[in-house]
């Protein structure tokens, strides 16, 4: 991989940009990729109105609450990575889930950690990012009212969606009540409720209203409204790296940085992978793949946790935890640029919905480590905590975080261009095998050069351990056989993921803008061309 410098940086990042701007923005086309029908056509007509990615993604986002509750919901977070085509410039939104550490017993809470129950817990339960993530982006970004990015939620909740085959699937397989079967009409009256008090008072009543109150009740005062009234989502530095593959092309990737692990891994990765090695076999390529990803996981278990906290000899902690995911990536007719990774952790995130509001809250907390001596451990009052800075209108301003610790996640947002003005707009689902998943179906397009549906439809390998491999996707018998053999002396263990991962890619090359979807969760890709 080729190092640059910071400054160097910046002006080879400014020059893509400009002739990314130039080629792709003539024919104003348009695209999204999700994990719902539903959700990217909607996100589609808002653009199709003159509206941006970030006012596609708020409309894509509260109607992700109820058509893929599974995955995300506004009683969850998000990480995102943004490109504002007018400012030419960078953003990483931060509106990860959190502790609310400031008034909580902690001796109450060790107990909570070690019982079987943990994830059930009400303690679990963190401060929920998604409505204030979206308010922040609005606030600096969108073009569109708010009432008119709301009401398409209000429709369907009201109206009713017509329930998939993945959706009752998902309920089922998760254990969660469901009366419906596919090509039914779901109906939620009480997130139509929800959704008409932001419309009224503005995304940041979720946080001093009464849905505030019905989450203090909820969560039996490990969450109170003073916690939920000082939540604050905020901009990051964006996580900015080049590579070259085996053609001696040179792409430039923009992602998130810690609290999620994920991009990391990936820049660790592509420092320590042979990429022509890589591409010669099955066998080669899963061989490469553990040689790579060995060292960024070990990174990963002994230093990655929120950047706003430090604790000086803290345990590694070499478990992964993060599980249910939903991802959207957006390209507008301004040449916007979003990828945003939603989650509430496990499917179903708490699994219970909050009563009389129609949404599941998140269990996100079960993210940190159960060791309260990890690096990724909860706050216990006695680190040295920092102030981080987030963005409003266009100023610095210093936020206090020390009672509000983010767990670490694998969400891995990216952009990622390349040569001749191609780009890739992509992110992945599926908790801890996310950066996998980015990672194989991004080397797939710029490395092995493969059609990007073929790159997605292929077979993934996952780890968490560098021992046990799991595979998703068709292997034949002989493929099979073939890695088994090639692999039993290095005492791996191969194994059917049985979970389905998905990736939401967009792709620019040749000029002409594509969207791609991963028929493994069954998501849905639009693209349109505006006049």
């Amino acid at each position: 991989m080729t190092k640059i410098t910071a400054k160097s940086s910046l002006i080879v990042f400014c020059m893509i940009i400009l002739i990314f701007s130039s080629s792709c923005t003539r024919r104003k086309q348009i695209a999204v990729s999700s994990g719902d029908e539903y959700a990217s056509r909607a996100a589609l007509k808002i653009m199709k109105q003159g509206g941006t990615v970030v006012d596609a993604f708020i409309t894509a986002n509260l109607i992700l609450t109820i058509t893929e509750p599974g995955a995300s919901g506004i009683g969850g977070g998000f990480l995102a990575v943004y490109y504002d085509a007018k400012k030419s410039q960078f953003f990483s939104i931060d509106a990860r889930e959190t502790q609310a550490s400031r008034h909580q017993d902690f001796a109450k809470l060790k107990p909570e950690l070690n019982s079987e129950n943990w994830a059930d817990s009400k303690a679990a339960i963190g401060i929920p990012g998604e409505a204030a993530g979206m308010d922040l982006l609005h606030q600096e970004f969108g073009t569109m009212k708010l009432e008119d990015l709301i009401d398409p939620a209000i429709e369907i909740a009201e109206e009713g969606f017509v329930a998939s085959d993945y959706f009752v699937k998902a309920h089922k397989k998760f254990n969660m009540p469901i009366q419906a079967k596919a090509g039914d009409r779901i109906i939620s009256e009480d997130y139509a409720k929800t959704l008409e008090l932001l419309k009224e008072n503005g995304l940041m009543s979720f946080y001093d209203g009464e849905i505030a109150e019905a989450i203090e009740n909820y969560s039996e005062g490990w969450i109170n409204r003073e916690d939920l009234s000082l939540y604050r989502a905020f901009f990051r530095r964006p996580l900015k790296f080049s590579w070259k593959n085996s053609q001696n092309q040179k792409y430039y990737f923009l992602s998130v940085g810690l609290p999620s692990a994920g991009p990391l891994i990936i820049k660790q990765f592509l420092r320590g992978f042979n990429s022509a090695e890589y591409s010669k076999s099955l066998t080669e390529q899963v061989k490469e793949y553990r040689k790579a990803i060995g060292p960024a996981l070990e990174w990963r278990h002994e230093h990655a946790a929120d950047p706003d906290f430090r604790k000086q000899d803290c345990k590694p902690d070499p478990v992964f935890r993060d599980r249910g995911t939903s991802h959207i990536s957006l390209y507008d007719s301004y040449g916007n640029i979003l990828s945003a990774t939603m989650t509430i952790q496990r499917p179903f995130g708490h699994q219970k919905k909050l009563p009389g509001y129609g949404f599941y809250l998140n269990n996100e907390l079960t993210d940190f480590s159960s060791d309260l001596l990890a690096c990724n451990s909860f706050a216990d009052h006695k680190i040295q905590r920092l102030s981080a800075k987030y963005r409003t209108n266009n100023e610095e301003v210093a936020y206090m975080v020390e009672d509000f610790k983010r767990p670490l996640s694998s969400m891995s947002p990216m952009i990622i261009f390349g040569p001749d003005s191609e780009f890739l707009v992509t992110g992945g689902t599926g908790g801890w095998t996310i950066f996998s998943s980015v990672l194989e179906t991004s080397l797939e397009i710029v490395e092995k050069k493969k059609d990007p549906q073929s790159a997605i439809d292929d077979v993934r390998f996952y780890t968490a351990n560098n021992r046990d491999i799991y595979y998703d996707g068709d292997l034949s018998e002989a493929e099979l056989k073939e890695l088994e053999t090639n692999l039993s002396s290095e005492s791996v263990s191969l194994k059917k993921f049985p979970v389905p991962a998905a990736v939401n890619i967009l792709h620019f090359k040749d000029k002409e803008l594509n969207a791609y979807k991963d028929s493994r969760k069954g998501g849905f890709a639009i693209k349109d061309t505006m006049l």
